[in-house]
């Protein structure tokens, strides 16, 4: 049985001391019995950088039997890094990405071909997760190798050179994630037909679809055996008779068929709708991220907080939390339920309350369970104010003072910043034991240059062991405890 358990090694959800322990006392033991490893680089959000530390060069040697690969929230630059250290494991073949950050359009060749040519060309299985970024094919690009993918595009107009590059794959699953062109439009694509491809699977929500596309887009699948479509349409063929069914190549095994179809809803039945409140147990359901302004029925969340017992995961608004707090039964389920919160930017209102100091102790002690935290403080200006010398001494009683060093200034935390904001937030969560934090928004300089030392001579992290950084490409402050 332990054997069993050293096959498959996840780095998730680790603390700093936990990670290091891994990497430096049983990783090179049991190297060569792991088959599967997993990276985490959203709740451990320094991960990446450890584990390149002790095995960026040492790949082939610690993990000679390695099959299967998973990377979680990694960045163009940290992706790039570590599938540069693939290369000569015979047996890897398969790369899952969860949660990819977006990558640049000048950046987007070199990440395709570095990840589909990983590890000598030997991969034939990318599977990349509906959290992701989309990915951008050329019409170049080819990859004989790669028999199983899941991936996301960015419109239609991307499944041209999609289909093109990969012409050996046997399963392929599309999500399209923004509205595309035109039926007219999609008739001119030049699809080349999948001749291998036995499993499709294609998720597009976000643009209207005719009877003609998927014709047009059925000739380029001529064996295909399971065949899964949900789509947005407000074409009646699609959902009134046998029309959909009778399209179908004789060679088609098993279909799904989901379809969210446009039309007009009258306002009755609006609010007929919006008092079905019974919902069945949703034990599946781990995470929920509200996005914008507080949508209406929200105080009926504690519906879905009923139904789903093992939800630990909760994105929103500052708004929208601010409201769900004011509810002592919500309050009580969320801090029960909690343990990963991301507090995001109001919508655009400007009447609407902002995240400061005063909230923060309210919000620590209702989510209690909370190890992971995200907030963005962009609405915040950072600390400016900068003393000399000279005035230190004569305001020896100023508190919070960072002495830089290298130079003969030293900076005060302005109040009503976003360093002030960060003192307090770890200062109010101090007994949580925090794993992972992650802070948006403008800083001074100095913390942006030594995002660390900052921390050890201003907050309640002085004396700890932990890691910390400041993201240039996210404008992030990251810290791994």
């Amino acid at each position: 049985m332990f054997t069993q358990y050293r096959h498959h090694i996840a780095l998730y959800k680790t603390s700093l001391a936990q990670s290091d322990y891994l990497c430096v006392n049983l990783l090179p033991k049991i190297g060569c019995e792991v088959r599967s490893l997993l990276i985490d680089c959203c709740f451990s959000v320094l991960q990446h950088d450890l584990f390149i530390k002790y095995f960026g060069k040492k790949m082939p040697t610690i993990f000679p039997n390695l099959e299967r690969i998973g990377l979680v929230s990694y960045q163009y630059n940290q992706l790039m890094v570590f599938l540069d250290s693939l290369h000569d494991l015979n047996h890897l073949t398969e790369i899952r990405l969860y949660g990819l950050f977006s990558i640049r359009s000048v950046d987007q060749p070199t990440a395709v071909r570095s990840l589909f040519r990983a590890n000598n060309n030997q991969l034939t299985t990318i599977l990349i997760d509906d959290q992701s970024r989309s990915l951008h094919f050329r019409s170049i690009d080819c990859y004989l190798n790669i028999l199983r993918l899941r991936i996301n595009l960015k419109t239609t107009a991307d499944l041209p050179y999609l289909f093109h590059a990969v012409p050996n794959v046997q399963y392929l699953d599309v999500i399209i994630d923004k509205h595309g062109s035109s039926w007219t439009y999609f008739d001119e694509l030049k699809l080349s037909p999948l001749l291998h491809l036995t499993h499709f699977q294609l998720t597009s929500t976000k643009q209207l679809w005719m009877l003609e596309e998927l014709l047009e887009l059925f000739v380029q699948l001529p064996i295909v055996q399971h065949l899964s479509l949900f789509l947005f349409t407000d074409d009646r063929r699609l959902i009134e008779g046998d029309t959909i069914l009778s399209s179908l190549s004789s060679t088609v095994q098993q279909f799904d068929y989901a379809i969210n179809f446009s039309h007009k809803m009258s306002s009755d039945l609006v609010e007929e709708r919006s008092q079905m409140l019974q919902i069945p147990k949703l034990s599946w359901l781990l995470q929920v991220f509200l996005y914008g302004s507080i949508p209406s029925g929200l105080n009926h969340f504690a519906v879905i907080l009923n139904a789903a017992p093992n939800l630990f995961r909760l994105g929103l608004s500052f708004e929208c939390l601010w409201h769900l707090i004011g509810n002592p039964q919500i309050c009580l389920l969320l801090g029960q339920r909690i343990t990963s919160l991301a507090i995001y930017n109001n919508a655009t209102d400007p009447s609407s309350v902002t995240l400061n100091e005063e909230h923060i102790p309210i919000i620590a002690s209702t989510f209690f369970r909370v190890c992971y935290l995200y907030a963005n403080l962009t609405h915040l200006p950072k600390s400016t104010t900068i003393l000399s010398n000279d005035d230190i001494f004569e305001n020896f009683t100023t508190q919070n003072l960072s002495a830089q060093s290298c130079e003969q200034e030293y900076q005060v935390i302005s109040p009503c910043s976003s360093e002030s904001m960060v003192v307090c937030l770890l200062a109010q969560f101090k007994e949580h034991r925090l794993v992972g934090v992650g802070i948006d928004g403008e800083f001074s300089e100095y913390l942006q240059k030594k995002a660390k030392q900052w921390l050890q001579d201003n907050t309640v992290l002085c004396g700890q062991e932990f890691e910390a950084v400041f993201n240039d490409e996210l404008d992030r402050l990251l810290i791994w405890m």
